[in-house]
């Protein structure tokens, strides 16, 4: 089972930059539909991996997915421990690590995922494969740019510390965050690029 990440980030963009038509519908439908499964609940990546994945990968999932669903079920009426077995927390949010301990196991995941893609991207065609490398160069310079730096070192972690704050008080900041990241910036370089081109 070939891995999609790079092939599927080629061709968004070689539709946003080349001269192939972009398919709007279908990034739009994508949209409409991780909200949607986000307003149920339930984690539009988890969903996207749950419709990418074959069914012998699934039904482990989906077992693991019953028996937590059980077990928090089972702590109904104790509010402590329903809090304690909901909880999502990650290392840093549970108080284990800071956020500057966990700067540099951020940086290694980022790579170490990058690399995955360029092994999953040489079963796809070439553009795939470019693209994949281009990932994990912009991450490798990345990362020996800003972390033998301690003052730049400390940014992300400062920044990564106030949008923490902000989102604890208001989940609107996490979404204007979320939304201006990942949607805003990203269409607004697309169409400068495409205005000076």
């Amino acid at each position: 089972m070939p891995a999609p990440q790079a092939n599927a980030m080629a061709a968004v963009v070689r539709s946003m930059m080349g001269t192939v038509e972009a398919p709007w519908f279908l990034y739009g439908l994508g949209a409409v539909i991780a909200v949607l499964v986000e307003m149920t609940g339930v984690s539009s990546l988890a969903f996207a991996l749950g419709m990418y994945l074959p069914l012998e990968l699934n039904s482990p999932i989906l077992l693991g997915a019953v028996v937590a669903w059980i077990v928090r079920r089972s702590a109904r009426g104790d509010k402590v421990l329903e809090k304690s077995r909901n909880d999502r927390g990650t290392l840093v949010a549970s108080g284990l690590i800071d956020v500057a301990q966990a700067f540099p196991l951020t940086l290694g995941a980022n790579i170490g995922t990058t690399v995955t893609a360029v092994l999953a991207s040489f079963t796809g065609n070439v553009s795939g494969v470019i693209v994949a490398f281009e990932h994990v160069l912009f991450n490798i310079i990345g990362v020996v740019t800003v972390y033998p730096i301690p003052p730049l070192r400390r940014i992300p972690i400062i920044l990564a510390e106030r949008l923490g704050k902000a989102s604890e008080r208001s989940r609107k900041v996490a979404f204007i965050y979320i939304v201006g990241t990942f949607f805003v910036i990203p269409i607004c370089v697309i169409f400068v690029s495409r205005l000076l081109s």
